[in-house]
């Protein structure tokens, strides 16, 4: 009989990335148990072992059990992973009995900011009575599909307690996972906030027909500005320009299946209206760009190329203005 490394994990959100995750540690841990709101989803995975919604075409290992009941989910469980979509991780986060997050490590998955406050992952699940310490963070540059199909891929994971990061890195550690450690809590989460933006962007550009030279342009003037933003919120200029931050923003940036890029080149392509009807929720990027543009952040920053990603989004400018952003700012 398998000797697993842990007896429960709970995983919270059953979309693409949580059950990849799922699929992940089901190799280390006797149950995985998906948390999921729909129970065509929840179904799906009990009946048919696969998610027929969010990742098609995968089979999932028996022992990944889903419910739509969280308190059964949280339950004897010794680790929390959250796979929410940051607009919806405090409503989800309300509906649980805050004893069972005691002493046990939280892993943190999301990507995005909460809020007018501008709330990092960290920052809003410390509201909800969840140690710092016990927080870890595992980010890069992955797809879902990508981590089913064992291609290799890399993970930063972050935390301040050095303890519980080398535990994470242990359940994720396979031959075809590369895992960078870091204390760089803030570093590790700004990246996957900025990078949809950017992606974004560089999506208007080429669904406008931009050509490869101006999207290496628009890559490097999007980093010089996550960069700067970053140091600015006090993360370290390594953990940027490693996978948490370059890396995340490049795959986002490049690939076709990026949600974020998509709604990009839809808008670039004269499509715009067709965005919201296009994707079950709208990508971070498109909410978190219109929170930082609201908050002045682009502006206190100097981030016009960021700024000009809403403008074009949000108040309906035409994608062309990122294309003088991009020159004036090598004049």
């Amino acid at each position: 009989m398998k000797k697993y490394q842990i007896k429960k994990i709970t995983i919270l959100g059953a979309g693409a990335w949580g059950t990849a995750l799922a699929h992940l540690f089901s190799s280390v841990s006797e149950t995985v148990c998906l948390w999921a709101h729909e129970k065509n989803v929840v179904d799906s995975i009990n009946q048919k072992h696969s998610n027929d919604q969010y990742l098609v075409g995968y089979k999932l290992e028996k022992n990944i059990v889903a419910t739509s009941n969280i308190q059964d989910a949280c339950f004897n469980t010794q680790m929390f992973v959250e796979a929410v979509p940051m607009v919806h991780l405090a409503s989800v986060m309300k509906t649980i009995d805050q004893s069972y997050f005691s002493k046990i490590p939280f892993l943190i998955t999301s990507k995005g900011v909460y809020s007018e406050d501008l709330l990092l992952p960290t920052e809003l699940l410390q509201t909800f009575g969840i140690a710092l310490n016990q927080m870890v963070v595992a980010v890069g540059p992955t797809f879902a599909k990508e981590i089913m199909q064992g291609d290799v891929s890399g993970f930063c994971v972050a935390s301040q307690n050095i303890n519980y990061a080398q535990f994470v890195g242990n359940l994720l550690d396979r031959k075809h996972i590369a895992t960078t450690y870091s204390d760089d809590l803030v570093g590790a989460q700004i990246g996957g906030v900025l990078k949809n933006i950017i992606a974004l962007g560089v999506g208007m550009l080429m669904g406008a027909g931009a050509g490869e030279n101006l999207r290496a342009l628009a890559l490097v003037t999007g980093f010089q500005e996550l960069h700067a933003y970053g140091l600015r919120k006090g993360a370290k200029s390594e953990t940027l320009i490693g996978v948490a931050g370059l890396g995340d923003m490049l795959l986002t940036s490049l690939s076709r299946t990026s949600k974020n890029y998509k709604a990009g080149f839809m808008v670039g392509e004269g499509r715009r209206d067709a965005v919201k009807d296009s994707f079950t929720a709208l990508p971070e990027g498109c909410n978190t760009v219109k929170l930082y543009f609201e908050n002045d952040i682009f502006f206190q920053t100097n981030m016009p190329f960021c700024s000009a990603v809403y403008r074009v989004f949000w108040a309906g400018e035409d994608p062309s203005i990122l294309v003088t952003v991009l020159r004036a700012e090598r004049e």
